[in-house]
């Protein structure tokens, strides 16, 4: 049974992506409804009668997963919502029911998947696990040393001894060959046998290629120069121009250049050429007149094969034949450490997600494995393919062998845009894309290769913009890595469009600088007097439905840069002018200082004497030492102490305060640490610590703090795996800080009316109203790795010892710059692209040092003004720039003319605004000086409640570390502290936030909850989760209203939200953190919410089921609280219908309570004696 698929609204393009049988693959231009069409096609197979476990969906992210699946279920429930006939209700319903088991998942999912079912076929255990970075790392760098230790003692060590001769140091030999086996893409040059001849004859060839491109573009230039119209000041073209290149030529035919062995007349011709045409400096830049004929693309790829070709006529064979052996001695090295990882990733049973990959393409080649995919599959769909890389192709053409279109194979279908593949450097090749083009064509014909160049996001001149600017970067044809670029069009309805505002903003040398341009921009384009609209469709007018134009807000807006690194400077401009902001997917999360930092201090916990960790600590604001004080301690006795051992005697020889507090700050603190867990330890040593108070001045403060919440959240998942030792903890972080570069920092939690940052690869699928590109001027840095890989060449050594250079390396760099300016091509489009309806370029231009006058700019600025005709040398001081093009809304159009005047604003009046500032927690009361050593327990009220509750469950919990089982009572027991183990549901959590957001204020009126909610929600990334904010916002409504009612709500006294309290009882340490403490003139009152009611128990009943963890809270505020006569606990239950339970003590009823805690604590003690024994 099946419905007649009725699709939307769709172009011809994108129904023809839809409906056509496959193979199919669709070129999908930025904006032009990819996913829609994916969702539509996957859609339109349901409806038509296929079993959705028959078809496979793969992609590159659980999100882009979760999302196809959303979407489909949303179509699904809209179609549902609008059928009448019977047998469509029943059918959309069961297929609603079924997405359950679709078969959507990551490349990787799959392939682990496949292993799962065959593992006798795979010839892996069933039951495999899967290795992280952070696992793959340690491996790769044992089996590194091991090696080593074995070409050491054996007979090697000369072997080993060059290679770390040729590399300078053991060190860069090790991180050398880590980078080398980190690649899954490099395996196979790893693996491959060097053959001396093939190689050398590959190097010949590749000089003899870039030798023939350098020709070409000299004599073009040569031409342009004899027939043009040059500037007063530059030289005529040289007479013996022809004569030279014509000696160049003749020399070129036939000639085998081995480097170091060039025949002395093809030499003697090279260098004629080079000095005619290039510098003689090292950048080899073109001469005058060539360099005023020469476009700025022209210009760099002169440059670069310039270049090579010197280093090529330069070239020592001695030491190319050195480079040449190294780079064998290395691959062997590199050979035999992969068989040991190889052999210990077999031996733990345990793969990483590259191997999975590789082992699943072994697997396909099993023909009955094969077969029973083919027989049971009937589509497999890919999105994002311009991502993947060639082994993700291989598995898929094992299982579909294109172009041989045999009997019954699964119907393939590809979508994505190979001008958005930027992500080279995560093993993406973007001539995948062109490889699967070539087959399907040949299977299907022309017709299966569909083109989506329309896009629905953009205004006609913004389209008219990236058009004008990506037709000048990017070839017309596709050609190895570089994409050819597609004319796009824009289908939005014209009554959508706002006027668009493109402008360029030029930090000139001796003015206003970029950032502070693009913050006041900001200000001003946002403020009372601005011009601009957005479109927003999800604010209708009356009487529409569609959405309407409204003036821009900080939300609206995105800043866009290459690089996380670049963003220090707008993040101070944006705080100096009070702009709120958040950083998305910012700089490396684990290497961020921060964490660093803390890091730090949890090596110093468990070795004191670590003097680098110690170090950091003092430096740290945790400690604030200046580094004139660190010197101090360093230099004094004793002599070969540690740093530990000399700011000790330093204390007590010295009288200076600063040194004397922090030394008894540490003391404070490291002895109860040892014995903490992660979590609660982080937060004692920022709350104990002035930290708070110090990063304040810091123009990252609020990104710092988010990220220390999110190292606490790490520290949290941490422990409910079960391992609480300190010391793994620690080891885990300073393995993810090596591997975990990719691991972004924590989104900054404020109002969501913010300007947000990322980097271009963190923007691409997003799209923003207003977009800046920022650090437009900035130029890619080149790579000098001591190894270059290339397809060419493979492994080459591209420098020996200190800083000599190869000409192999010049070589090898020369073709992987290449790849990488292709790709950061395509990173301009994809930035260019996220801009609905306006867009900013931001830059700074220097001068040039010998004549004074303005530099034409590098990067992506260079770029954009060389498409707008815009020579800054001779059009210093303009103000606008004018781009006329055509636009067409189908690529059959005959389109529409587009004037578009480009603003250049120099300079603006500087904003200024407010501080902002982060509030610091309260500090944890220790309630009496801890002493210098610790035998005892550190003992949570958590920890009492289940020893006394289950015995059994707290012994695996807290002795054994093994995660706890979901039973009865952990199901019961909601949220009580925060750094324990034992944590309620997600809602209860949130309401815990909501409330102690709210309680400190004595406003609680619908925008004041509406805040504080939009900000739990914000923390806990459930912004989204409509069910969840509606439960919360009636929970926590109904329990302030309850509270206000009965006159509960505080009018005065002094109050504590999550307060922790750290008091020792004899040799061990009790630790609770209570939800409210609130002093009064009666005395002290605690408060404890309870979220998740699940039975028909009063609140009485709760009370006394509780009676444990409350009565550890009431020791913990008596000893708090000398002056206090009275104690009042209060339990709130929050689910409505709202009860509160309370009870009320005098001092003198706590000195039992005291006793029986400490009873229990004895007991915790005792459980050591095994798991089956109660206490």
């Amino acid at each position: 049974m099946g419905i007649i698929y009725a699709p939307p609204s769709l172009t011809a393009a994108q129904q023809r992506a839809v409906s056509t049988p496959g193979p199919l693959i669709v070129s999908a231009s930025a904006g032009s409804g990819k996913t829609r069409v994916l969702v539509e096609r996957y859609l339109r197979l349901l409806l038509e009668g296929c079993d959705i476990r028959r078809i496979v969906a793969m992609t590159f992210t659980r999100k882009a997963a979760a999302e196809m699946l959303d979407r489909t279920a949303g179509r699904l429930d809209r179609l549902f919502d609008a059928a009448v006939e019977p047998e469509e209700l029943l059918l959309l319903r069961t297929l609603r029911e079924r997405l359950i088991s679709a078969q959507v998942s990551t490349f990787h999912s799959y392939c682990s998947g496949l292993l799962r079912r065959f593992p006798i076929e795979a010839g892996v255990p069933p039951t495999f696990g899967e290795l992280s970075r952070a696992d793959v790392a340690a491996l790769t760098q044992d089996a590194i040393r091991a090696v080593v230790e074995q070409w050491i003692t054996g007979n090697r060590r000369s072997d080993l001894a060059e290679l770390i001769s040729v590399f300078g140091s053991y060190g860069l030999l090790e991180r050398s060959l880590e980078d080398l086996l980190a690649s899954p893409q490099r395996l196979d040059v790893i693996r491959s046998t060097a053959d001396e001849g093939a190689f050398w004859n590959c190097v010949s060839d590749v000089i003899r290629a870039i030798v023939a491109e350098q020709l070409a573009l000299w004599r073009e230039l040569w031409h342009r120069a004899s027939t043009a119209s040059l500037p007063p000041r530059a030289k005529r073209p040289p007479a013996e121009t022809e004569e030279v290149l014509a000696r160049v030529e003749h020399c070129y035919r036939g000639v085998v250049m081995h480097l170091g062995e060039l025949d002395a007349p093809w030499q003697s011709a090279l260098q004629e050429a080079l000095t005619l045409f290039q510098s003689a400096s090292a950048q080899r830049a073109l001469r005058s007149p060539w360099k005023h004929v020469a476009t700025a693309a022209e210009s760099r790829q002169a440059t670069r094969r310039a270049s090579v070709i010197a280093a090529a006529i330069e070239a020592s064979s001695e030491r190319e034949q050195r480079a040449w052996k190294a780079q064998c001695l290395l691959l062997n090295l590199a050979r035999e450490a992969l068989e040991q990882i190889d052999a210990e990733k077999t031996l733990l049973a345990a793969f990483a997600p590259d191997d999975l990959q590789r082992r699943a393409l072994a697997l396909l080649n099993v023909e009955s494995v094969r077969e029973r995919l083919r027989w049971e599959i009937e589509h497999v769909l890919v999105d994002e393919f311009q991502d993947t890389d060639p082994i993700q192709y291989d598995v898929l053409h094992r299982l579909i062998p294109l172009p041989d279109v045999l009997g019954d194979m699964p119907e393939l279908f590809i979508v994505g845009d190979p001008k958005q593949s930027i992500y080279g450097f995560r093993g993406a090749d973007v001539r995948v894309f062109e490889r699967a083009r070539r087959d399907v064509v040949a299977a299907a014909g022309q017709g299966a290769d569909v083109h989506l160049q329309t896009s629905f996001r953009m205004t006609p001149a913004l389209v008219a913009v990236v058009n004008t600017v990506m037709r000048s970067v990017m070839p017309s044809q596709t050609a190895g890595y570089a994409v050819g670029y597609e004319e796009l069009c824009t289908a939005r309805p014209s009554d959508t469009c706002p006027d668009s505002h493109v402008a360029l903003l030029i930090g000139m040398p001796e003015g206003t600088t970029e950032a502070e341009l693009v913050a006041s921009h900001i200000a001003q384009i946002t403020g009372q007097d601005t011009t601009l609209r957005v479109w927003d469709e999800k604010q209708p007018v009356e009487n529409s439905t569609g959405g309407s134009f409204r003036f821009p807000q900080y939300r609206d807006i995105v800043l866009l840069a290459r690089k996380s690194s670049t963003f220090e400077p707008y993040v101070r401009a944006l705080r100096a002018a009070g702009i709120p902001f958040r950083i998305e997917s910012g700089r490396g999360f684990y290497q961020t200082q921060e964490v660093l930092d803390v890091l730090a201090f949890l090596r110093v916990v468990h070795n004191r004497h670590d003097d680098i960790a110690l170090a950091t600590v003092l430096r740290s604001p945790f400690i604030g030492l200046s580094d004139s004080e660190l010197a101090l301690i360093a230099a004094s006795p004793p002599r070969h102490g540690s740093l530990a051992d000399r700011l000790e005697a330093f204390v007590a020889r010295e009288p200076s305060e600063r040194i004397r507090a922090a030394a008894h700050l540490l003391d404070e603190l490291l002895p109860i640490a040892i014995r903490m867990p992660p979590t609660a330890l982080i937060r004692l040593l920022l709350r104990r610590t002035p930290w708070y108070a110090r990063v304040q001045s810091s123009p990252r403060a609020l990104q710092i703090e988010a990220n220390v919440e999110k190292l606490l959240d790490a520290a949290r998942q941490f422990e409910r795996r079960g391992f609480r030792n300190l010391l793994d903890f620690v080891e885990e972080l300073e393995q993810l800080r090596l591997v975990a570069d990719a691991e972004s920092e924590a989104a900054v939690v404020s109002d969501d009316n913010v300007v947000t940052l990322m980097t271009i690869h963190a923007a691409k699928g997003l799209e923003f109203p207003i977009v800046y590109l920022v650090g437009a001027d900035q130029q890619t840095r080149p790579h000098h790795q001591r190894v270059v890989i290339t397809d060419q060449l493979g492994v080459a050594i591209a420098t020996i010892g200190d800083d000599e250079s190869t000409a192999l390396g010049t070589i090898a760099r020369y073709l992987a710059t290449e790849r990488e300016d292709a790709e950061e091509t395509r990173l301009l489009y994809v930035a260019l692209t996220r801009a609905k309806d306006h867009l900013f370029i931001a830059g700074t231009l220097s001068k040039n040092r010998s004549s004074g006058e303005l530099a034409e700019p590098a990067g992506y600025l260079g770029a954009i003004s060389a498409a707008l005709g815009i020579t800054w040398h001779q059009q210093a001081g303009s103000r606008a720039a004018t781009l006329s093009d055509y636009v067409r809304s189908d690529p059959d159009d005959e389109g529409n003319a587009v004037e578009l005047s480009i603003e250049i604003i120099y300079t603006l009046p500087p904003t200024r605004a407010e501080e902002r500032q982060i509030s610091a927690p309260p500090r944890p009361l220790l309630i009496e000086p801890v002493a210098s050593t610790l035998a005892g327990e550190i003992v949570s009220a958590t920890q009492l409640m289940l020893l006394e509750k289950s015995p059994q469950e707290f012994y695996r919990v807290y002795r054994c570390g093994l995660p706890s089982r979901e039973d009865a009572f952990r199901r019961a027991l909601a949220r009580i502290e925060e750094e324990d183990d034992v944590v309620g549901t997600l809602a209860g959590r949130i309401i815990h936030r909501t409330l102690e957001f709210l309680l400190p204020g004595q406003r609680h009126d619908t925008a004041t909850i509406q805040a504080a909610l939009d900000r739990a929600l914000n923390e806990f990334r459930s912004s989204g989760m409509e069910a969840m904010r509606q439960r919360v916002e009636r929970d926590v409504r109904a329990t302030l209203e309850y509270l206000e009612a009965h006159h509960l709500l505080p009018m005065g006294g002094q109050m504590f939200v999550e307060q922790p309290i750290i008091m020792p009882i004899g040799e061990d340490f009790l630790l609770g953190v209570p939800d409210v403490l609130l002093l009064t003139p009666k005395g002290c009152e605690i408060w404890d919410w309870k979220t998740n009611r699940r039975d028909q128990r009063t609140a009485t009943e709760w009370l006394e089921y509780y009676r444990t963890q409350l009565d550890t809270y009431l020791v913990l505020a008596a000893a708090a609280f000398a002056d206090c006569a009275e104690f009042t606990i209060r339990l709130v239950m929050t689910r409505p219908p709202i009860e509160v339970a309370q009870r009320t003590l005098g001092r003198a009823d706590i000195e039992p309570i005291r006793r029986r805690i400490s009873a229990l604590i004895e007991r915790i003690k005792q459980t050591s004696v095994g798991v089956g024994k109660t206490p």
